[in-house]
């Protein structure tokens, strides 16, 4: 099947493509697009078997393109995104033969519940074929998520997409939960937070913190001399500032780094 996610803010499209694992839900293709009149083109061109409009856009809103596919053939069935204060526009849309719609921003289980109910509706809708008969390629909008270990709790692929992140760039002083939603995610920083929260259960600074400590903690074991405290702060992204660095440090290991890397308390080795 195919999903299309029409919406003008980039934030919201962005992140509503990013935050569902859409092929396990048994979409092969996702589309895009930023205004209502590009909408309807790929709701006539290629044929999607679900779509989710934002009831405001440019060009075209979400009530005009239902209203648009009421005499359409194998129409898309169609979810729509509204405000809190477009209420009453939601109401009309479901009088226009909509599915279902969500008010931004939803959660995931109220995205993919929602996805889950119209696209059984759709599920007799035959994929979109090529002119050599074969079906659409599968496309997923998400990075390829690393293996989880057994027993590991199972992780959205917005939060996998950020601890990878996160991992990848202790070193950056300005990480943090807002760069990762807004930059990395495409997501609201407090929604963001609260699944991230949920899901891994620690706060992003918490944890972060504690991702960077560790990595400090492995550059001590693995270092031939014992590095200097600034340089093990800078390196995890911690600035210049030893002694927030040596507190922050003692608090996870037990010890100061200059300790740890003598073989005091809480070092293994």
């Amino acid at each position: 099947m195919t999903i299309l996610i029409a919406d003008d803010e980039n934030t919201i499209r962005q992140g509503l493509c990013t935050a569902v694992d859409w092929a396990s839900m048994g979409f092969e293709q996702v589309l895009q697009a930023e205004d209502g009149r590009k909408a309807m083109d790929l709701i006539e061109t290629l044929k999607p078997d679900v779509a989710l409009l934002d009831i405001r856009m440019p060009e075209m809103t979400g009530l005009e393109i239902l209203a648009r596919l009421k005499d359409m053939p194998d129409a898309p069935k169609c979810i729509l995104l509204s405000g809190y204060s477009e209420f009453e526009y939601a109401v009309e849309a479901l009088r226009n033969n909509a599915g279902d719609y969500l008010v931004k921003p939803c959660s995931i289980e109220e995205l993919t519940a929602a996805v889950s109910k119209v696209a059984g509706l759709a599920a007799d809708r035959c994929p979109p074929a090529r002119e050599d008969g074969a079906t659409a390629p599968p496309v997923s909008p998400q990075d390829p998520q690393e293996p989880q270990e057994p027993g590991a709790p199972l992780l959205s692929p917005a939060v996998d997409k950020a601890l990878r992140y996160m991992r990848a760039h202790l070193a950056d002083q300005d990480l943090s939960l807002g760069k990762v939603a807004r930059e990395v995610l495409f997501l609201h920083p407090d929604y963001f937070g609260k699944l991230f929260k949920k899901e891994t259960g620690e706060r992003f600074g918490t944890l972060l913190m504690k991702m960077r400590i560790s990595a400090a903690m492995d550059i001590i074991d693995k270092a031939s001399e014992r590095p200097k405290v600034a340089v093990l702060a800078r390196a995890v992204g911690l600035g210049d500032n030893a002694t927030y660095f040596s507190q922050a440090f003692r608090k996870q290991a037990g010890c100061l780094p200059s300790q740890y890397a003598k073989g005091g308390s809480g070092h293994a080795g």
